[in-house]
């Protein structure tokens, strides 16, 4: 009589861990340890763009050369250049970030920053739009960490 309440027991113990691992898989695996880690960005950058699309006319610079200093915390980056700051996140698939200008209610353009992460994990593609009332100017280049 021992030995059949010891199998039954070891089925149904059996059966719970079971569940349990099936359950966790179809959840996602149950653990927050399981996402990918957030990619640090924070640092500096020397970064070079190219005049990619000027919709507001008249001369500007081909080529312009930048320092960005990112600083991170979490998901969340600032990016500092030339006296404006852009605030953005890392995005979900942590290949990149999106970040927008702070420049509301100032003269400066609403602008939008996007690195992407390339094979090379110190060089980023770079895009920086700058929206007008009536116009967009966008430069198109690379960032290399410093």
């Amino acid at each position: 009589m021992m030995g059949g309440s010891l199998r039954r027991r070891s089925v149904v113990g059996t059966l719970a861990v079971a569940g349990t691992a099936f359950l966790l898989t179809a959840c996602g695996g149950g653990h927050e340890e399981d996402a990918p880690l957030t990619p640090s960005y924070a640092g500096g950058y020397h970064v070079t763009l190219n005049l990619a699309v000027n919709t507001c006319g008249g001369s500007l610079p081909g080529t312009l050369v930048q320092v960005h200093q990112i600083t991170q915390a979490d998901r969340n980056i600032l990016v500092s250049r030339d006296n404006i700051a852009y605030q953005g996140t890392v995005e979900t698939d942590n290949k990149g970030f999106a970040a927008y200008s702070l420049a509301m209610g100032r003269p400066d353009p609403e602008g939008t920053m996007y690195y992407r992460n390339t094979v090379n994990p110190n060089v980023f593609t770079v895009e920086q739009i700058e929206t007008y009332t009536s116009c967009v100017v966008v430069y198109r280049g690379t960032s290399t960490r410093a």
